[in-house]
């Protein structure tokens, strides 16, 4: 199954996912209504209405709407409840009138679920409904047809193929010492994903090493050891590159966002600048007087 990022805007993350998060569990979903996945995502990230969810799965793919590193609104506890500040929504679509379309699509967020159980390391018991948190009967289709079984699709899921992540982000599970990476995830003391740490938000660094086995299993930095999901290559980058106070430095193309969230405009782009100061992840540019992260940045030479 084919997983998708249509991420919300950083600038909508005060309404939509105001808050980081550690992930506990998964809470299962269905829409009621018939609407597809991309059209679920698309208009959960346009309106205004204090309610969202990290994926939704349709019988074609899951698209991913909410970092899993942020909360969402959609177990109806409130704003402090379980639910909505450590569980990772799942939307499961075209519920309000059933038939195959459904079938396909509750396999897939089985699967999905699936997925998300094997890369953090839990098991079936992290998988929760709406239902457990605000005692509306959600997943209501799901539900008609039996909890258990349920949760049966997700144990099978676990052991077969579907529960590998397909995705169409840039990145590689394939990492050795000395890949420069981009680190967006919580680095943990053991590469069995104990004791997590605090949240790294596209942070720059260098993988020092790479443990056969576990759910973390590259080391960055003095970070600690990370999931595969949470890195992303810098592509052509050299790691002996370090980035510095009073380096000089360009803006790259693809940039979006400066490290307080605000577009970066097209005229920002591209143009050479100096570093005042470095933070973490972060670099404030002399020129401009804004943060940016430094995975958006090159030696200007």
């Amino acid at each position: 199954m084919r997983i998708r990022e249509d991420l919300v805007d950083a600038s909508r993350y005060a309404r939509k996912c105001p808050y980081e998060m550690a992930p506990q569990f998964v809470v299962i979903h269905n829409t009621y209504n018939d609407a597809s996945a991309d059209a679920e995502i698309s208009y959960m990230k346009r309106n205004d209405n204090e309610v969202s969810f990290h994926y939704a799965v349709d019988d074609r793919e899951a698209v991913r709407g909410i970092p899993e590193n942020r909360n969402a609104w959609h177990a109806g506890d409130g704003a402090g409840g379980r639910g909505n500040r450590y569980g990772i929504a799942i939307e499961i679509c075209y519920s309000k009138s059933g038939g195959p379309r459904f079938d396909q699509a509750e396999a897939n967020g089985a699967a999905l679920a699936a997925q998300i159980l094997q890369r953090y390391g839990w098991g079936i018991e992290k998988v929760c409904k709406h239902q457990d948190f605000s005692g509306k009967y959600c997943p209501h289709r799901t539900l008609d047809r039996g909890w258990q079984r349920f949760l049966d699709m997700v144990s099978a899921a676990l052991h077969t193929d579907s529960a590998t992540p397909e995705t169409s982000a840039p990145g590689t599970s394939d990492y050795k010492v000395g890949d420069m990476v981009v680190v967006t995830g919580y680095p943990c003391a053991t590469a069995a994903g104990e004791r997590p740490g605090r949240l790294l938000e596209r942070y720059r660094g260098t993988v020092t090493r790479v443990h056969g086995s576990g759910t973390h299993r590259y080391h960055v930095d003095t970070k600690g050891w990370c999931r595969a999901e949470d890195l992303t290559p810098l592509q052509g980058q050299n790691p002996q590159t370090v980035l510095r106070t009073g380096s000089r430095v360009r803006v790259l193309p693809g940039a979006a966002h400066y490290a307080t969230g605000q577009r970066i405009p097209d005229w920002v782009k591209g143009r050479a600048d100096v570093i005042l100061q470095c933070k973490e992840d972060r670099a404030l540019l002399q020129g401009i007087y804004s943060w940016v992260y430094l995975s958006d940045l090159e030696p200007a030479g």
